[in-house]
C-alpha cells in the first residue's frame, strides 16, 4: 500500500472517531405537537382545548366560592372564561357568572331568577339568569341541585372585584360574599386594560 493511501485511511479514521464523539441532534418529530403547555394555576383550570382552539379558564371546583346561602343548604359561586388560541391572559369579551344552588325542594325553576348585586351598597342588575337542575342521592337536605348562569361584561366583574363589600340577591334569596373570597378572587383574575378597539372574546358553558 502506498504511503499516500495510508494517510488517508488514518485521516478518515481520526475524523469518523471524532464523529461518535460529538453528541447526536435528531430530528424533530413530524407527530409532535407544537402546542406550548398552558400553566396550571393552583386555584384554577386551565386548559387548552385544541379541537376549538381555545384556552378555557374557571376558578377549580374546590376553590368555587361557598357564600353565605340565606335560607339555602349551599350556594356555591364559579366563573367561567375563554381565550383565542393558547392565551390564558387575554381579556375576554363577558365571563360566565355561575351559581349552584343546594336545598331540599326546588327553589328557582318557576320563580323570578333575577340576578341583582349591591357593590358597596351601590345596585347593580345583571338579568335573569338561566336555569338547570338535577337531582343527588346524597342523604342531606340538599339534594336538589339549580345551576344558574348569567354572562357578565367583563368590565361588570371588576367592579365586582374592586368592590369592598359585595351582597346579592337572586329572586328572593339574599347572600353574602365573604371579604376575604374577594382579596383572594382579586389576586386570580387581573385582565389586561380595554383596548378602544377590542375583539370580543368568547365565553364557555360551564362542563
Amino acid at each position: 500500500m502506498k504511503p499516500t493511501h495510508l494517510k488517508l485511511i488514518l485521516v478518515w479514521s481520526l475524523l469518523i472517531a471524532f464523529a461518535g464523539l460529538l453528541p447526536s441532534q435528531e430530528k424533530p418529530d413530524a407527530g409532535q405537537s407544537p402546542d406550548k403547555i398552558v400553566p396550571k394555576d393552583n386555584k384554577l383550570d386551565i386548559e387548552y382545548d385544541k379541537s376549538r382552539d381555545r384556552t378555557n379558564i374557571q376558578l377549580r371546583d374546590d376553590y368555587a366560592l361557598e357564600i353565605k346561602p340565606g335560607s339555602l343548604a349551599s350556594l356555591k359561586f364559579n366563573i367561567y372564561y375563554h381565550c383565542s388560541g393558547q392565551d390564558a391572559g387575554c381579556r375576554p369579551y363577558t365571563v360566565l357568572f355561575s351559581f349552584v344552588a343546594g336545598s331540599s325542594k326546588w327553589v328557582f325553576e318557576k320563580s323570578n331568577r333575577e340576578l341583582i348585586l349591591l357593590l358597596d351598597n351601590q345596585r347593580v342588575s345583571l338579568g335573569q339568569m338561566d336555569w338547570d337542575g338535577s337531582t343527588s342521592q346524597d342523604s342531606s337536605n340538599a339534594n336538589m341541585i339549580e345551576q344558574m348562569t348569567v354572562y357578565v361584561p367583563t368590565s361588570t366583574f371588576e367592579r365586582v372585584l374592586r368592590a369592598k363589600t359585595v351582597e346579592g340577591q337572586i329572586g328572593s334569596t339574599t347572600f353574602k360574599v365573604d371579604p376575604s373570597d374577594l382579596v383572594g378572587m382579586r389576586e386570580l383574575f387581573k385582565f389586561p386594560p380595554e383596548p378602544p378597539d377590542q375583539k370580543q372574546q368568547g365565553t364557555m358553558k360551564p362542563h
